[in-house]
């Protein structure tokens, strides 16, 4: 059951917020690609061939994106990101768009388990893209796993898991970002490690106070997708900080800056609305 987006809605006595308002700014501030998945969110009928030539508008003739940091290129991270957004306008998995990002992900995996990008973009690849760094190894394995997870592509999950799995310290934590970390918990969901799920997200718990909203609402979102219960003691948590971030103007912060906060508003959309 979906929260009221009316002028005001209660999220079981914890917080209130006003999706309404959050709607709101994103239509002020949003994308065309933005608009259209909140409106998707907020429960419109919009036709399926609009909604994937918007979300898939630039699909490479490979089956993946190309990121903001190299346009001739297909990134592993930039194709989890717009199968993410689809996941948003609600495509489903079973489309062309979608299986051909989905099979170039499993083009990409190594034989170790792991995902990065190719060595020769280290120079322009951001921090959490970086080839040959570890912390990004993990990221990228931890959120393209999960995607195919998601998508019952159960063997290059499984062998995904495994990896993490093995890199894991002695408190159950990955040598990695936060949203690693919580990627990681909810492959490991998926694939039915559920004790190690479970070690993460205790350690989530004790870590994600000083989160942006946008960030929380990512990692709730990945964790119900996985079948992590909405009374889950981390995601009721997540859940009361998503709250408390509205701002006056109804949006919700991104940890990336002004740019993404209508992105990061959407995603507290989806959260809370899941979460009622």
């Amino acid at each position: 059951m979906r929260a009221r987006t009316g002028s005001r809605a209660s999220q079981e006595g914890i917080g209130i917020v006003d999706l309404q308002a959050a709607a709101a700014f994103v239509r002020r501030a949003g994308t065309d690609s933005e608009l259209l998945r909140l409106r998707c969110l907020l429960g419109e009928d919009i036709p399926l061939d609009l909604r994937v030539r918007e979300v898939c508008a630039g699909q490479r003739a490979d089956g993946g994106f190309a990121p903001y940091w190299a346009t001739d290129y297909s990134g592993v991270d930039a194709t989890c990101f717009r199968l993410a957004h689809g996941a948003q306008a609600d495509i489903p998995l079973e489309l062309p768009e979608t299986c051909a990002a989905l099979a170039f992900l499993e083009s990409r995996q190594r034989a170790d388990g792991t995902w990065e990008e190719e060595a020769g973009f280290a120079p322009k690849a951001p921090s959490w893209a970086r080839p040959g760094d570890l912390q990004a190894t993990l990221y990228l394995t931890a959120n393209a796993g999960s995607l195919l997870a998601t998508a019952r592509r159960t063997e290059p999950a499984r062998l995904a898991a495994a990896y993490l799995l093995g890199l894991r310290g002695a408190d159950n934590w990955l040598p990695s970002y936060l949203h690693a970390n919580w990627l990681a918990a909810a492959l490991f969901r998926h694939v039915g490690e559920d004790a190690a799920a479970e070690g993460i997200l205790a350690g989530l718990a004790a870590r994600s106070a000083n989160l942006s909203a946008g960030a929380l609402a990512w990692m709730v979102t990945s964790l119900a997708e996985a079948g992590v219960a909405h009374s889950h003691p981390t995601i009721a948590q997540a859940v009361q900080r998503i709250q408390k971030q509205q701002r006056a103007d109804g949006s919700f912060p991104s940890g990336d800056g002004p740019d993404f906060d209508a992105h990061a508003t959407l995603e507290a959309i989806r959260a809370l609305r899941c979460r009622a």
